[in-house]
């Protein structure tokens, strides 16, 4: 997402706003600016009417709750550090109401191939979370390290030269190195952003 910050209520309608002025730029169609700006907004998870590629993102979205137990509770803790700036009993509240509202929904994902594969695990892992935090109202979650800065991230595509006009014509993002299968640009505050060709050169 484009635009994060945990004290404010409208990331998701931030980040439409920015997904559709990258594509009106770029020359996007109407339905294609349309299409951006739903499928941000159905990952505020308000609604289980959503269909099509909208449902898709939100379940997407998603998939982390029905990850392997492991894995949930490393998640589970990495909310409680996004939110650290909320005191304890706040947080519990307002967690548990997050947490319940999926359980109350008839299905948490809203795509068949998303119920078979993560809607039993996901169940799994929000009744554990709840009664977690039902059971220990006054002992908070352990604080895993705090995450400073990233220096390096990595996406893969199947056309490098198109990947490399987007990200530095569009969105001016200034070009460090280029090869036959990547390139990297400059992302801001100390980040490099390299693309990897996944076929050959062209």
């Amino acid at each position: 997402m484009r635009s994060y910050d945990t004290r404010a209520s409208d990331n998701e309608e931030e980040s439409a706003r920015w997904a559709r002025d990258v594509v009106v730029a770029s020359g996007g169609p109407p339905l294609r600016r349309a299409g951006s700006t739903t499928s941000i907004i159905a990952t505020k998870h308000d609604s289980d009417s959503i269909r099509g590629d909208a449902a898709l993102v939100a379940d997407i979205d998603l998939t982390i709750l029905g990850s392997l137990p492991d894995r949930f509770q490393i998640y589970d803790r990495q909310i409680r550090q996004e939110y650290a700036w909320v005191p304890e009993p706040d947080f519990r509240e307002a967690r548990l109401r997050i947490l319940e509202g999926f359980l109350a929904r008839p299905t948490i994902y809203l795509t068949g191939p998303f119920r078979r594969k993560y809607e039993a695990q996901a169940r799994e892992n929000l009744e554990t979370a709840v009664a977690e935090l039902r059971e220990n109202p006054s002992e908070p979650a352990p604080m895993p390290p705090s995450l400073t800065r990233v220096l390096e991230t990595a996406l893969y595509s199947d056309d490098l030269e198109r990947a490399r006009q987007f990200y530095s014509g569009v969105l001016g993002l200034k070009v460090l190195d280029q090869g036959s299968r990547l390139v990297s640009l400059d992302a801001g505050q100390g980040t490099v952003l390299t693309a990897l060709c996944i076929a050959g050169p062209r």
